[in-house]
């Protein structure tokens, strides 16, 4: 049964897009909230806009355990592992 699940990846907005690109070609759904912030700039008083992950580290994944294995998943770049409570994922 397809449910949702949270995973861990390498911090950094390319292993973020490469755990995305990876999941895609393996037809897995896959979900990172953005959020866009103010940054000041160094050379001006005034702010940049910038997007960047809700939940930095962490990527949503929708598909069933019982067809696609766990370690498929974390055998892939840019996924190091999922989050568990007890042995659950």
């Amino acid at each position: 049964m397809l449910n949702w699940y949270l995973a861990c990846h390498q911090p950094g907005k390319e292993s973020l897009y490469k755990a995305q690109l990876q999941l895609s070609r393996l037809h897995i759904d896959s979900f990172c909230p953005l959020i866009r912030l103010p940054r000041p700039r160094p050379d001006r008083s005034a702010c940049r806009m910038i997007i960047e992950p809700l939940f930095s580290g962490y990527i949503f994944i929708e598909f069933d355990p019982e067809i696609t294995h766990t370690t498929k998943l974390t055998a892939l770049s840019g996924i190091s592992h999922f989050v568990r409570f007890g042995s659950e994922i």
